[in-house]
């Protein structure tokens, strides 16, 4: 805790060790290394208690193609125990979950979701 006096306004410090680095505050950390370890938290959290689903707004923005991949996997291993709606511009998080897929299709009247190909 970053106030250990006034306990309702208080912050949290979090202190990672991502492979092959030294231990460290998150602040420090690259955006896609923040990404990665706060969607670690939030699946260790799910294995504890899992949730029925999962919204996940643009997570993999700051990734890069190695850590993609790693979410991507990290995403398949929780679809056995939750479901997920993941809202991304990038195609390369879609594609091992083809199959269960919906993407959106703008057309002149509105904006619908279609079964993806």
């Amino acid at each position: 805790m970053t106030d250990e006096n006034d306990y309702l306004e208080t912050g949290v410090d979090i202190v990672v060790q991502p492979p092959g680095k030294k231990l460290q505050f998150i602040t420090l950390l690259s955006g896609g290394e923040k990404a990665l370890t706060a969607v670690s938290l939030l699946f260790a959290i799910f294995l504890t208690k899992p949730s029925p689903f999962c919204f996940l707004d643009e997570v993999d923005a700051p990734l890069d193609d190695a850590n993609i991949d790693r979410f991507n996997d990290m995403i398949k291993e929780m679809s056995q125990i939750s479901q997920f709606v993941l809202v991304t511009h990038n195609k390369k998080p879609c594609r091992p979950l083809k199959s269960s897929m919906v993407s959106p299709w703008r057309s002149p009247e509105s904006l619908k979701l279609c079964p993806s190909e």
